[in-house]
């Protein structure tokens, strides 16, 4: 992000909800300089749609724009962590869930029977699901087998005090795959300083 952009973020935050004009008018700048920032912050994820405001009875409707959840923050992983230790008996293992299995059945849906197809075409579909998912997913056929990668957690924030989640992960992984698989790095860092998770299909 730079500077411009920066400004542009910091001008919707103290504003909530704006369009490119009140952008453009507020930082001094034109109305397409302004449109050029917030289509670049909203391919990256920062800036989202907020609806549209009236411009006068003929004029056409003026897109708004807020900031999107990840900048402003939430308290999701607040919640989620609370109800992780709510469903956690007292003599669990942290690291271990039962109901984990349960509740990847629930997030992919998986009562629902889908055909049998090669594994090439569950991976693509195990792919699809895991990116529009936030988890920067991709796989490898490597020597032991086909390997599906996860370069981005999206339980960072508590996967800390809940590790189940890496139970999670797993459970959703072998339901889209019909398929076991065998968590092989978790967090590990490349050269380039990325984190992912590595998962073996067994």
């Amino acid at each position: 992000m730079n500077a411009s952009q920066e400004r542009v973020i910091e001008y919707i935050r103290n504003h909530l909800v704006v369009s490119a004009g009140d952008i453009a008018h507020g930082l001094s700048t034109s109305a397409a300089n302004a449109r050029h920032h917030l289509y670049a912050l909203s391919s990256a994820g920062l800036v989202e749609a907020a609806g549209e405001r009236r411009a006068g009875e003929k004029g056409r409707p003026v897109r708004l724009y807020r900031l999107s959840r990840v900048v402003q923050g939430d308290g999701l992983p607040l919640l989620c962590s609370s109800l992780l230790s709510l469903m956690r008996t007292s003599n669990e293992e942290q690291g271990s869930h039962p109901r984990i299995s349960d509740l990847a059945s629930l997030m992919i849906q998986a009562d629902q029977k889908s055909e049998k197809t090669t594994i090439t075409d569950r991976l693509k579909r195990t792919l699809n699901w895991l990116n529009l998912s936030h988890y920067h997913a991709r796989w490898e056929a490597r020597a032991d087998g086909a390997h599906v990668i996860l370069s981005n957690c999206p339980f960072a924030m508590i996967i800390e005090t809940h590790p189940e989640l890496c139970q999670l992960d797993a459970g959703i992984l072998e339901k889209l795959l019909d398929s076991p698989v065998l968590q092989k790095e978790k967090l590990a860092r490349n050269v380039q300083g990325v984190q992912s998770c590595l998962f073996l299909l067994v």
